[in-house]
């Protein structure tokens, strides 16, 4: 039975949400950088739906490293908030959590590092939004296999850290080592083969 700060956890859990998709919609927190506004505007041109918006009204494309970071935060401190204050838990960040969140942040930040040494390439980031699953899916050559199977392994990892929140257990979840493994090697094919993904300029 959950305990008197039962309301109060969801209403965290609530703001915790609503935050993620404000950020999403209405910043450029999970979006890529456009390294070459002219050829941004100039596919943009291409597009009525942009026409006479200036750059700032024209969305950049998402970033499917971004997304996964901000995803996996999310998920993280929702259950650590949940089990800490509906089931009364005294909780720590348990090796699951930190590998996962490493994992993520390790994919940002080399997703980052090889966006920034293709800036004189012809980037896919450097056109305007397709819509969110066109963004984290494709690259200059559409959808890519490479991209989808990672997406496949995020969302098959999320969906089991969700099944295995237990209220009476008081402990974050513990993920199977392969799924964790299968996750890193997941993270680590997208990142080796992102690096062909843009066109040399």
């Amino acid at each position: 039975m959950c305990s008197q700060y039962t309301v109060l956890s969801w209403v965290l859990i609530a703001l915790i949400v609503v935050l993620f998709f404000v950020l999403a919609i209405f910043t450029n927190m999970l979006r890529d950088a456009v390294t070459n506004m002219a050829s941004f505007m100039e596919a943009a041109a291409k597009n009525p739906r942009y026409a006479g918006k200036s750059e700032d009204e024209i969305p950049k494309p998402f970033s499917l490293s971004r997304v996964q970071l901000a995803v996996w935060t999310t998920i993280i401190s929702c259950c650590y908030i949940y089990l800490a204050l509906c089931g009364a838990c005294t909780l720590e960040i348990n090796s699951t959590a930190l590998i996962l969140m490493g994992i993520s942040a390790g994919t940002t930040t080399l997703a980052s590092t090889i966006d920034k040494s293709q800036e004189t390439q012809l980037r896919h980031q450097n056109e305007p939004s397709k819509g969110f699953l066109m963004d984290i899916m494709c690259d200059n050559n559409g959808i890519s296999v490479h991209r989808f199977q990672n997406i496949v392994w995020t969302v098959i990892a999320i969906a089991t850290y969700l099944c295995y929140i237990e209220l009476s257990v008081c402990k974050l979840p513990d993920l199977d080592g392969t799924l964790i493994a299968m996750t890193g090697i997941s993270s680590s094919a997208y990142l080796g083969l992102k690096i062909n993904e843009n066109g040399k300029g």
